[in-house]
């Protein structure tokens, strides 16, 4: 991929960017190839509106990671997020994200490996390193989870391999669709690549296309130019939306300051409205307009299945052997803009959220994506929405957590617009946290990212400092609120905001010394604490500054308001890791057969650091 940025200027304007870019992520811990690895992903992939945090969980690169730096999954267009304690002996964690395998849905499983090098050029080493990498990849006989166990690489990399087989072997049908992204960045000049980087990387391909495991491969060169256009690239908020029929309005609010329309809008019509054309004429589905939605895709779901099939038909089918039109039967879309005007039966909105219909937008959009030009200008059918355009805060959760509970749900799931987590949001944002209920919102707004953070980090934090369970939290955190009764304990009422306050404060502090404090090799776990034992060393650091093993929401309100306000110093961080480390040692020795990895889930290190926690309470004391 060419590039008319001339190289020089294009590597000018890129030191420009990635400086603005290390100022926004805000991390000083974060060295220039790790800046440059976060600026790729973040621009190469903009189109899933990924969160620094997504971010982060594929970057795998290592000393151990066969020139791998970066390795993305998606199923059906969402992120496939791999938990700490991954074990794929059976179904259950595919069935508890949504998915089934055995029914009629068409999966798309899409897979991103990257490979940076933070220099001026693109050098044939990488084809050779991801060569031997292909290899792994491609043999379904080896065990990826025994090799993490074993700790032989890197555990983080391995488990998305163990994922890649799983579903490689589970979606063995034509229908599916499995592509393969190879993307090797540099700084260097695309037009300048050797013949024999050439040659190399077309055997490269060659080798995935003859697996027969994978049905698409691509092989992409970035470089400095072709950075700099993806970074000035933006993903859509506002948008063009036109009626089939006269739209109805009411205005509500002190002098009309809110309104509302409702209208039936051509199905064909809204899928271009909720995707856009990329650079290859594909089109995508624009995930930024459904931050707000607190539903997940339910793959599993048969309505899902139905709307579909629905959808297809319609797309194929003449007006006169229709039965009924695709709005008698489905309940809709709501859509949220800031600002909008309405020009006969067209909208132009801006600052869209789609709040509820998510399940039928996606099902649309799946329906129509692989549908020729000539048969969806064909399509009769129509969607009914309602188009709500306001800017009040108050007005829009209400709006969201309304039109999502109408069908059956577990409660937990419209818990993002409770008043509580609005409470939370807005006295953390006073004292410089910003809770990212809504993905990417502060982000956008070009916040420090060291201060955000979302409700997946939060509830880890409260898990393993208030309940002293940070084994437990390490696991997959969607599951941590998923009953009621864990989420009414972590935010029933019963925990302060100062205490909201305390446990994100801390968490973000002992992420970032930990960083930045170096041991040496007297420490002989540190390199495991630092893995692994992140969110135990956290509630060390909480009963430290506030003198009990099991500090309380009322202990760590105390401590807030006290004079020094939760002074953590890198001899805090030290002493926590000592005491972690000494109830590692002790633990280990008993449990020699598994890894750093597994015994930090195990309820048992708890016990270790609890006692250990104890014996330096003592000393302090006395």
């Amino acid at each position: 991929m060419g590039t008319s940025i001339d190289q020089e200027n294009a590597k000018a304007l890129l030191k420009t960017e990635l400086r603005k870019y290390r100022d926004q992520l805000g991390d000083e811990t974060l060295n220039d190839d790790k800046i440059f690895e976060y600026f790729v992903t973040d621009n190469y992939l903009k189109e899933r509106n990924l969160g620094i945090s997504d971010i982060s969980r594929g970057l795998v690169g290592g000393s151990n990671d066969w020139g791998v730096d970066g390795m993305f999954l998606f199923l059906n267009d969402q992120q496939i997020f791999v938990p700490d304690d991954l074990e794929m002996s059976d179904e259950e964690y595919f069935e508890e994200l949504g998915y089934d395998f055995n029914n009629r849905s068409v999966f798309n499983f899409e897979i991103y490996i990257f490979q940076f090098k933070n220099k001026e050029k693109f050098e044939e080493n990488v084809i050779n390193k991801l060569n031997i990498f292909a290899d792994k990849l491609l043999n379904l006989n080896e065990d990826y989870l025994a090799m993490k166990k074993q700790n032989a690489m890197n555990p983080n990399l391995l488990k998305n391999m163990a994922i890649f087989q799983y579903l490689v072997l589970n979606l063995n049908n034509t229908k599916n669709k499995i592509s393969l992204n190879v993307i090797h960045a540099s700084q260097g000049d695309t037009e300048k690549i050797q013949n024999t980087y050439i040659e190399k990387k077309n055997l490269l391909e060659g080798k995935f296309e003859k697996s027969n495991l994978i049905d698409e491969v691509k092989f992409g060169q970035i470089g400095a130019g072709e950075l700099v256009i993806l970074n000035r690239k933006e993903v859509p908020v506002n948008a063009k939306l036109i009626s089939s029929s006269t739209p109805l309005s009411t205005e509500f609010g002190v002098e009309g300051e809110n309104i509302g329309y409702i209208a039936t809008v051509k199905i064909k019509d809204y899928f271009n409205f909720i995707s856009f054309e990329t650079d290859n004429g594909d089109r995508k589905l624009n995930e930024k307009i459904f931050d707000a939605n607190i539903r997940d895709y339910m793959n599993r779901s048969t309505i899902n299945q139905q709307i579909e099939n629905t959808v297809s038909a319609g797309a194929r089918e003449s007006q006169e052997d229709m039965k009924a039109d695709f709005w008698w039967l489905n309940n809709g879309i709501t859509i949220l803009a800031d600002e909008g005007t309405v020009r006969g039966m067209s909208f132009n909105l801006e600052n869209i959220q789609i709040v509820n219909g998510l399940q039928t937008s996606y099902s649309i959009f799946r329906a129509l994506k692989n549908i020729n030009n000539e048969d969806l200008q064909q399509d009769s059918h129509s969607v009914f929405v309602k188009i709500i355009i306001t800017t009040d805060n108050e007005v829009r959760d209400e709006i969201i957590k309304s039109t999502n509970s109408q069908n059956a749900l577990a409660p937990s799931s419209l818990h993002a617009t409770d008043p509580i987590q609005r409470n939370i949001e807005i006295y953390l944002k006073e004292n410089g946290y910003y809770y990212d209920r809504r993905k990417n919102y502060y982000r956008n707004q070009g916040i420090d990212a060291t201060k955000i953070f979302d409700t997946n980090y939060l509830v880890q934090a409260l898990v393993s400092i208030l309940r002293q369970k940070p084994s437990k939290a390490r696991s997959n955190p969607t599951i941590l609120i998923k009953k009621d009764e864990d989420y009414n304990d972590l935010f029933g009422g019963t925990i302060k905001l100062e205490a909201y306050l305390a446990v994100v404060k801390i968490r973000k502090t002992v992420d970032m010394l930990m960083k930045k404090i170096e041991f040496g090799t007297s420490s002989k776990y540190f390199d495991d604490v630092k893995k692994y034992y992140s969110l135990h060393v956290a509630w060390i650091v909480a009963s430290i500054i506030t003198q009990k093993s099991s500090p309380s929401s009322q202990d760590l309100t105390i401590a807030m308001t006290e004079e020094r306000g939760l002074h953590i110093t890198e001899e805090t961080i030290k002493e926590a890791v000592s005491i972690a480390e000494k109830a590692i040692n002790e633990f280990d020795s008993e449990h020699k057969t598994r890894s750093p990895a597994d015994l930090s889930k195990l309820d048992g290190i708890n016990l270790a650091i609890r006692k250990q926690i104890n014996i330096y309470l003592q000393r302090v004391s006395k």
